[in-house]
């Protein structure tokens, strides 16, 4: 009966003594062993003496903080030296750097092939995606930004060297993505010549009058690189290129383009179906097809867009088709996409 009493009494005297833990003089002298830290710019907010000298260990009771004065303090928002000092013994030299590079992410370019181009303040932009770093701001970055020359000669692609430093001096190297294409092959539309029963049967001229469309430059690159991007995916399923139109269906695709723009639909805002509008300028065709979309930024999205649904992508990947016209309007989350195909 003694025995099993002793080894219970024993037990509790080691359970208790191991969940004991008293910091010691000794204990805050050890921290302070190395004199010596750097601290990186933006990783931490504030920097608290006490916390640096028993990290990883109990914290200091009031009683304990007055063995170890501290004079001196640190100023995160400013690179440099700092001197903490605990009483008279130990003085900790601090430095706060920026030793990371910028974060940068780069979107693709497309040109075409001959195209003049340079990079200035706006072409530079164009191409950023992600820029930032934890010290500099993003417009003295951007000063900073440069890119290799794109040899637009050259079809195909190309990766193009750029970079960008911070204030410190540390840089980043990304390499930029860049399609040259060959100019797109267009067609334009002609009327077929009226039999010679129809000519007699007609007393008056057709006046057919077309919308004149209206482009930016930026909204024209972009009608080119859709067709440029469908033309792709057809290669890769064996099938022909289509020619773009720069003429009559372009004209008509533009009028169509307004249309949705209006009413977000296959239906016309005078509730006729889409392709009775070639009927009323006297266009004609074999088969067509009409794709829409309304929301996407860049060719590369829309094309995706469409490619990710069915009905699209069954437009785009139709064997028959020979010709397509793009039509562009609006912009921000109400800019409208209009493709139309024909043969």
């Amino acid at each position: 009966m003694r025995l099993r009493l002793g080894v219970f009494v024993v037990g509790v005297l080691l359970l208790f003594q191991g969940d004991v833990y008293e910091t010691s003089y000794f204990d805050a002298r050890y921290s302070l062993q190395q004199n010596k830290i750097v601290i990186e710019a933006g990783s931490i907010e504030q920097f608290d003496p006490y916390v640096y000298l028993l990290k990883n260990r109990h914290a200091l009771n009031e009683d304990e903080k007055a063995l170890f004065p501290v004079s001196g303090s640190v100023d995160l928002t400013k690179l440099g030296h700092y001197e903490i000092r605990y009483g008279e013994e130990f003085l900790l030299d601090i430095s706060v750097e920026d030793n990371v590079a910028p974060e940068l992410k780069l979107k693709s370019l497309m040109l075409q092939q001959n195209e003049t181009f340079s990079w200035t303040k706006d072409t530079l932009a164009s191409v950023i995606e992600t820029i930032s770093d934890n010290h500099t701001s993003k417009e003295k970055l951007m000063e900073q930004f440069t890119c290799q020359n794109v040899d637009t000669t050259i079809v195909g692609e190309q990766n193009v060297n750029c970079s960008v430093k911070d204030e410190n001096g540390n840089e980043k190297k990304v390499a930029l993505q860049v399609q040259v294409n060959a100019p797109v092959k267009v067609a334009s539309y002609i009327p077929p010549t009226p039999s010679v029963q129809t000519q007699k049967e007609e007393t008056k001229p057709i006046t057919i009058t077309l919308p004149t469309p209206s482009y930016t430059r930026e909204e024209m690159v972009q009608i080119q690189q859709v067709v440029i991007l469908v033309n792709r995916i057809r290669s890769e399923y064996g099938l022909s290129p289509l020619a773009l139109d720069i003429n009559m269906y372009h004209a008509v695709t533009y009028q169509r383009a307004r249309e949705v723009a209006m009413l977000y639909s296959h239906t016309r805002p005078n509730g006729k179906q889409c392709y009775t509008i070639f009927k009323d300028y006297h266009i004609g065709y074999n088969t067509t097809g009409e794709n829409i979309a309304k929301g996407q930024q860049r060719a590369e999205d829309v094309v995706n867009d469409w490619m990710a649904s069915p009905r699209h992508r069954e437009n785009i990947l139709r064997a028959e088709f020979t010709i397509i016209s793009i039509g562009v309007q609006g912009s921000g989350d109400d800019k409208v996409w209009v493709q139309e195909f024909f043969s």
